[in-house]
């Protein structure tokens, strides 16, 4: 497997991992909103980009609630002070009253932004079990394994990724091809706009056996 800027190249039959931290346009890592409904990151690989007589199209969904942490502020907040302060210590009287009008917590309510003394932005969010912060990024990873791959033939497919939200479906059964767990969709934002996911032979499949 190969990644390029506008392209991924993988062999047919090949397992790979599509592996990637989500930033916004500052550099600051991605958040999701915890005030989203049935949050899923979904994976799309078909053989258009638009419905068509014989399209192949495969959609992975990837719950985040699950594996991801989500917070009410979609953006950072910045912490003042010299050292990292607690929340409690690092955050203006204003945002303090917003967090309990919100019904949210410290470690609900944001991810948080301070600046070392060298000039490094560093990203955090709040551990109310330990009372500590840790660090803070948007790594997802999702594999795709030789039995999926197997099915694509060698030619272009598009490769996309979204976070989608909506409500729920209680017939969604993930062993069914076809089946989502989202009826209707609330809100959608591109996380990766369509690009080419390029499938060639397997070269070392195709070689004959000696």
């Amino acid at each position: 497997m190969r990644v390029y800027a506008d392209r991924i190249q993988v062999e047919r039959g090949e397992e790979w991992t599509y592996d990637v931290y989500f930033h916004n346009r500052d550099g600051s890592p991605y958040i999701v909103s915890n005030q989203l409904t049935n949050p899923y990151i979904l994976v799309t690989v078909a053989s258009s980009k638009y419905t068509q007589n014989g399209r192949y199209i495969a959609n992975f969904w990837n719950e985040v609630t699950e594996a991801y942490h989500t917070f009410y502020c979609t953006q950072p907040i910045e912490l003042s002070g010299s050292t990292l302060p607690t929340p409690e210590n690092g955050l203006s009287p204003e945002i303090i009253q917003d967090i309990q009008d919100k019904n949210q917590t410290y470690s609900t309510y944001a991810v948080y932004k301070w600046v070392d003394t060298n000039g490094v932005a560093q990203y955090k969010y709040w551990n109310e079990e330990t009372a500590a912060y840790e660090d803070y990024d948007f790594h997802f990873v999702m594999t795709f394994p030789t039995d999926i791959t197997n099915q694509w033939i060698e030619q272009n497919y598009v490769f996309g990724v979204k976070l989608v939200a909506g409500t729920a479906n209680a017939a969604y059964n993930p062993e069914v091809d076809g089946s989502r767990p989202i009826v209707t969709f609330d809100g959608v934002q591109v996380l990766v706009a369509p690009m080419q996911l390029i499938v060639t032979s397997n070269i070392a499949g195709s070689l004959p056996l000696l």
